[in-house]
């Protein structure tokens, strides 16, 4: 079920700085990401896109500077968060229908799975007929897609999503933004990491351009921005 929030917060990210032995993976980043609003960061490899989702998701934690969600006067250090990565490794041999149902166990033991939009979900993208199979004999588009059914299975705040369009096609890439249109309107803050500067839908609202560890430029997207403005800022 999706939840409609009427509770607005927001992520503020803080002077935050990742180093790796020698390598500066974020510089000094500072940003505030809204709730009911469409995020698309994008970078070349190694801008430090993936690098500062972890940050926010809690999944690095060896950083300098802040990061926390705000709810009016009250601070959390981590929203509770969907999570798409860009690389997943399942085992080939395993089914389907088997992966989805660990999912929704772990999901209903936290009274948090979405049963009608996962059932809605699986009818859209027609992902029924996968079920049966195992991961090893599934095309990336249909993988992306069983991936992208187990980031929704659970009600959360946040919604970060890392190369989501990669194996998609035309269809079916329109179709999820329509759906993270929605989760928008619900009061989620969804955040779309992607290289694919092809065409930037109408549905994103803040376009966060990154280059070697920092932000560069942060736009407000509207009909008039060209593609080629954003790539120099990259």
């Amino acid at each position: 079920m999706t939840i409609k929030s009427n509770n607005k917060f927001k992520i503020n990210i803080d002077k935050v700085s990742v180093k790796k032995g020698d390598n500066i993976i974020l510089n000094n980043v500072s940003a505030e990401l809204f709730s009911g609003k469409i995020y698309l960061i994008i970078g070349r490899n190694g801008a430090g896109k993936s690098t500062l989702m972890n940050c926010i998701l809690g999944i690095e934690n060896k950083y300098s500077g802040k990061v926390n969600i705000r709810k009016g006067e009250i601070f959390e250090e981590n929203p509770t968060a969907s999570y798409l990565p860009e690389i997943e490794t399942v085992p080939d041999q395993l089914k389907v229908k088997d992966y989805l149902k660990s999912f929704e166990i772990l999901s209903r033991q936290e009274k948090r799975y979405r049963e009608d939009l996962i059932s809605k979900l699986e009818e859209e993208f027609d992902l029924n007929q996968v079920k049966g199979k195992t991961f090893g004999e599934l095309s990336k588009g249909s993988k992306k897609l069983v991936m992208l059914l187990i980031a929704f299975s659970i009600e959360s705040e946040v919604i970060i999503l890392d190369e989501p369009f990669e194996g998609l096609d035309i269809l079916n890439k329109k179709k999820l933004l329509m759906i993270l249109g929605a989760e928008a309107e619900n009061g989620k803050l969804v955040v779309i990491i992607s290289h694919e500067l092809d065409k930037i839908s109408n549905k994103i609202n803040t376009i966060i351009c990154m280059k070697d560890g920092l932000i560069t430029k942060e736009i407000k997207n509207n009909k008039s921005l060209k593609i080629d403005y954003i790539i120099n800022l990259i």
